[in-house]
């Protein structure tokens, strides 16, 4: 019979997959990253926001970041940063919110 094409991604299909990768990328930050570490990963997310599939979602986030600026002090304030964003933006969407438990996202 016809074989069905390959579909991509919907829109939070996506979405899952980069907050799962954001989460993990967080967690295995520097624990005192250099100056260089922290410009890169600044750099790291405008070029994952600008390059994001979904314009108005990348767009959001940009507001959320303008509101709650990203922390790269320490690997802490990186992981606790993108657990705070994340749930800016669940709330954004009127989902539940998660708590941001440090432990538990040094695991991730």
């Amino acid at each position: 019979g016809p074989t069905s094409k390959p579909r991509p991604p919907n829109r939070e299909e996506i979405g899952r997959a980069a907050w799962r990768y954001v989460h993990c990328l967080a967690a295995n930050f520097p624990d005192t990253p250099v100056i260089q570490e922290q410009v890169s990963s600044l750099g790291w997310i405008r070029a994952f926001l600008r390059l994001y599939p979904c314009h108005l979602c990348a767009q959001e986030f940009i507001e959320v970041c303008r509101d709650l600026p990203p922390r790269l002090g320490n690997r802490d304030e990186y992981v606790m940063w993108w657990c705070e964003a994340h749930n800016r933006v669940r709330s954004d969407l009127s989902q539940p919110l998660r708590r941001c438990e440090l432990q538990e996202l040094l695991a991730a």
